[in-house]
């Protein structure tokens, strides 16, 4: 069946999948994107533990890598679905609506999807060992539940997927109003 004769029951699964797929990637970058207020709070107390009153803890150190890797790969999903993320402007500015469609569909079926099931597929195992031993750090006074930090990274290749096939879905909608005509 074309993408031009779908039956009506078709496009509501459409208009679900990027409802509640939207919601979901929305929800856990705008939860991720308070992770930063977190990490910069507890950044700032560790340079004041450290230079004010020379105290150190090594899990806070680990607890800002973890915010940080944590918040960087689940927002990653939230930029894309709104189509956000970083492009290369110098050459994308130059080309038509209709190139940079062209462009973006090769580069997320092409590119992004396989590699985040590539991401998937070598991580699971991975964190599927991790939970085994209800991983922590390996230093000593280190922050444990190292597992749940390394359970984030097949959750962003997910995400990221999820959030193509929504940002696709929204590209490649029929351009209504003043923005038909395209650049030379």
């Amino acid at each position: 069946m074309s993408p031009s004769m779908k039956s009506p029951r078709d496009q509501n699964q459409t208009t679900a999948l990027q409802k509640r797929g939207g919601f979901v990637v929305s929800f856990v970058g705008k939860t991720a994107a308070c992770l930063i207020v977190l990490m910069m709070a507890v950044q700032f107390s560790i340079v004041v533990l450290r230079y004010v009153f020379n105290v150190n803890f090594i899990w806070a150190q680990e607890f800002v890598l973890a915010l940080h890797g944590a918040s960087f790969m689940l927002i990653a999903p939230w930029t894309l679905m709104q189509m956000r993320h970083v492009r290369i402007d110098v050459f994308s500015e130059r080309f038509s609506l209709t190139t940079q469609r062209r462009i973006n569909l090769v580069g997320f079926i092409f590119l992004l999807i396989p590699m985040m099931i590539a991401i998937f597929a070598s991580s699971i195992g991975y964190v599927i060992e991790a939970w085994s031993i209800m991983e922590g750090s390996a230093e000593l006074s280190g922050l444990p539940g190292k597992f749940l930090l390394k359970t984030v990274i097949p959750v962003f290749a997910v995400l990221m997927v999820l959030a193509a096939v929504i940002a696709l879905r929204a590209v490649h909608r029929p351009i209504k109003g003043p923005q038909m005509s395209e650049r030379s």
